[in-house]
């Protein structure tokens, strides 16, 4: 149905992994991936690092960031998806020396190649800055999210380990997409994933916000975001996978929404979890008493979301939500 962050990196499957190894050489361990797909039983945050790192090393070149959003885009296509974000991080791949430019510029390739065999979808691309680069080097990632904001570029992001700054050390650098009202997404890390830094994090501009556990039962708080279209992203396999909660059926969106704040589900990292929408529904509707409301609920709040600005996609979006729910709901829960 509707997917607001899908990671490039981690999104495809074992066949398309296999592919881009067998095209450019590059040998996985005999036993990948079943020794690097996270059981959600079994948190392992190094583990997650280390498969991340793995599947990167199939991403660094132009071919294979274009590949990888035309597969990626087909396979959610015949999956009956009508609308994707896909999350960009040029940093993790510029290890063979691409520019950001080249990068992007295979991305958008990619997407608007496989959009022309996928009549009826809209895919979007959310650009992020990361946590490890150098302020010079996010400063052109957010140039070119500016640059490229009426060519699938909706949004600019911000990732990585937080364990040395804060959410607030950044507003110099979203400054740029807060003055030209450009959507702005931050994912809160290990460190600093507080009420606190959610707060700094809507000073700065966020529209979304990955990750909030910590938010207060707080009604007129939750009221004042809900006018200021400012939503709330959850990943329950991953969140779960790292350690980030004790057992699923202590997963808080039932409790996020009973306070009034818009949070929604998406996919994250479906291939280092073993996940998508459908297998988080449904191990939601096991653990935490999924409904069809509450998948409803979430389904709508995702579309309210979407970063997409023409209004009559967004019309459509709606429309094709409402006739291909029951559907959709019949896979899931």
């Amino acid at each position: 149905m509707v997917d607001l962050n899908l990671r490039l990196e981690s999104s495809l499957n074992e066949e398309e992994y296999g592919y881009l190894s067998r095209l450019q050489h590059i040998e996985l361990p005999e036993d990948f991936p079943k020794e690097y797909v996270i059981d959600p039983e079994l948190p392992n945050k190094e583990t997650f690092k280390k498969v991340r790192g793995q599947v990167l090393e199939l991403l660094q070149s132009e071919e294979a960031i274009e590949w990888a959003f035309q597969t990626l885009i087909h396979r959610f296509y015949r999956n009956g998806y009508i609308y994707l974000e896909i999350s960009l991080t040029p940093y993790l791949h510029s290890k063979e020396g691409l520019s950001q430019r080249r990068i992007l510029n295979a991305a958008i390739k990619g997407l608007n190649d496989a959009l022309k065999k996928c009549p009826g979808s809209e895919v979007n691309l959310i650009l992020y800055a990361h946590r490890e680069a150098s302020l010079a080097y996010n400063q052109e990632t957010m140039r070119l999210a500016l640059e490229f904001r009426n060519e699938r570029v909706v949004a600019i992001g911000l990732e990585g380990d937080d364990t040395k700054k804060r959410v607030a050390s950044y507003e110099r650098f979203f400054r740029p997409a807060k003055m030209s009202d450009f959507p702005i997404v931050i994912e809160l890390g290990e460190s600093y994933c507080d009420f606190a830094s959610i707060k700094e994090a809507i000073n700065l501009g966020a529209k979304r916000i990955i990750f909030p556990y910590e938010l207060p039962v707080d009604f007129m708080f939750a009221s004042e975001l809900a006018q200021k279209h400012i939503f709330f992203e959850y990943h329950a396999s991953c969140d779960y996978s790292l350690g980030r909660g004790k057992e699923l059926k202590e997963f808080p969106i039932k409790d996020i929404w009973s306070y009034g704040y818009q949070g929604y589900m998406a996919s994250y990292a479906s291939f280092i979890c073993n996940s998508d929408l459908v297998k988080e529904y449904r191990k939601l509707k096991e653990a935490c008493d999924f409904k069809r409301e509450d998948l409803q609920h979430s389904m709508s709040v995702s579309i309210q979301a979407v970063f997409e600005k023409d209004l009559l996609k967004r019309t459509r979006l709606i429309q094709l939500f409402a006739r291909y729910f029951d559907g959709f709901f019949a896979k899931t829960l």
